[in-house]
């Protein structure tokens, strides 16, 4: 199951930058060692994927 994770986020990701042209801001304030809450506003069907991408965690 964790090949298959890995390998859909790294396309969310591609995609994301590729089409939509994605950047992400402020990246260096998620904790490395905690648990933290992320909130999107799902302004897109491909928010969720790309977000989870992102944050590489």
């Amino acid at each position: 199951m964790g090949i298959f994770r890995g390998i859909f986020r790294g396309l969310s990701y591609v995609l994301a930058k590729i089409i939509y042209r994605v950047k992400v801001y402020g990246l260096e304030n998620v904790p490395k060692d905690e648990g933290c809450i992320i909130c999107g506003n799902h302004v897109h069907g491909m928010d969720a994927p790309v977000l989870l991408a992102a944050l590489r965690k």
